[in-house]
């Protein structure tokens, strides 16, 4: 009976301290998750305000308000508006975070929007990186020859 009970604490056990780690994971990620979401809805069409207070100073150093209405500018002029969004990837590193989301655009069917946070959920930097489909080889090409 005593290792029964013993058995049963030592799970509940480390059932709770599973429980608090993934609580405490979730709670960054819902942050973050908030942010990049305001970002990517600003750069379409929004303001630099909603932006500025979740940005680290290095990148306020950088992106300014008129920097960030021309990045509007390219981005509307290459990629178009946005059709949706889905996260496909959040990393925990030491020193931050990265969530790399996958858009479609008007112009550009996949487009990798990688977004890096440090550990006080400040946004560090961002990337918008169209994904183009592997080309096939010309029938020419010695890769597309049988080996013989």
């Amino acid at each position: 009976m005593k290792k029964l009970l013993f058995l049963v604490t030592l799970i509940s056990i480390f059932a709770f301290s599973s429980a608090c780690f993934a609580a405490g994971n979730s709670a960054a990620l819902g942050v973050e998750e908030q942010n990049t979401d305001t970002m990517l809805s600003s750069l379409i069409s929004g303001s630099y305000s909603n932006v500025e207070k979740f940005c680290s100073e290095d990148l306020k150093k950088t992106l300014n308000a008129d920097t960030f209405k021309s990045l509007q500018s390219d981005i509307t002029t290459h990629f178009g508006a946005m059709k949706e969004t889905h996260l496909i990837a959040w990393e925990r590193f030491d020193q931050g975070d990265r969530l790399t989301y996958l858009a479609a655009f008007e112009k550009e069917p996949a487009v990798a929007c990688t977004f890096l946070f440090a550990k006080d959920g400040k946004l560090l930097n961002f990337s918008l990186s169209p994904l183009k489909a592997n080309e096939q080889p010309a029938s020419g090409d010695a890769a597309s020859q049988p080996a013989e």
